[in-house]
């Protein structure tokens, strides 16, 4: 009984950090128009003078800030311009069907309280494929503690499983 709950506590304390590591974001907003009404940053990401590729791959923002997203398309084609959130939540309302003139769209979203990345990149056709992609830059971005997370989650499920084995061990030898 006792090498059961032990064997459980280990796993559980594998996946408890795993988890918790996930959560964050927006609580639960499912639309990025009503995050945030009185911005304090801007970005605008517009495309390329040609071809399938935005002008600018890297965009930084403080945490927490609320930050209108400008999309500016100057093309004759149709692009757009989606946002992923770290709680799941991708925003696809920044579409423009481009007509050689300048036009705009823009959003304001609040962005999470903690240092990562919110990847953006166009949804028509094979545009993404092609390199039109991006990234906002949250704080300091993700961290190298934050990308190796899970491995580390690992590590100390199996150093736990371990001091499990040689307390039982000691157990045992009284």
């Amino acid at each position: 009984m006792k090498h059961a709950l032990a064997l459980f506590l280990a796993v559980l304390l594998m996946f408890v950090p795993m988890t918790y590591a996930q959560e964050g974001g927006h609580g639960g907003h499912e639309d990025v128009e009503d995050f945030c009404h009185n911005p304090t940053q801007t970005v605008v990401i517009g495309t390329a003078a040609e071809g399938k590729l935005f002008n600018v791959t890297e965009v930084k923002v403080d945490k927490g800030a609320c930050v209108m997203i400008m999309f500016v398309n100057t093309q004759d084609a149709e692009h757009d311009l989606a946002v992923h959130f770290p709680n799941g939540t991708e925003y696809f309302g920044l579409h423009i069907v481009g007509n050689g003139t300048m036009q705009m769209k823009m959003i304001n979203a609040l962005m999470p309280n903690e240092d990562t990345v919110l990847p953006y990149w166009c949804t028509v056709e094979d545009h993404k494929e092609q390199g039109m992609t991006g990234e906002i830059i949250v704080g300091a971005g993700l961290t190298s503690a934050q990308e190796r997370a899970p491995f580390v989650d690992i590590i100390t499920a199996i150093f736990t499983m371990f001091m499990v084995m040689v307390w039982k061990k000691k157990q045992r030898l009284r």
